[in-house]
């Protein structure tokens, strides 16, 4: 489920919609952490894909939150 949820947020985020797509990518983190810990590389990657995305934004704050994975 969490692998589908990451694919719909790309999708939104290709589409423009940033805060569908970072909701997708939330609750796609959640269920990854749950499944590995916070220190699986899936987790890694989606904290990535998630700083992307508030770049995107232009929120630069809440992107570094992530690229360090400190959320």
């Amino acid at each position: 489920m969490a692998d589908l949820l990451l694919v719909m947020g790309n999708v939104r985020r290709e589409m423009g919609d940033l805060n569908e797509a970072l909701e997708l990518f939330s609750e796609s983190l959640y269920s990854k952490v749950v499944i590995y810990g916070k220190s699986h590389p899936e987790v890694g990657f989606i904290h990535h894909i998630i700083g992307v995305a508030f770049c995107n934004k232009y929120d630069f704050q809440q992107s570094i939150v992530h690229f360090e994975g400190r959320h």
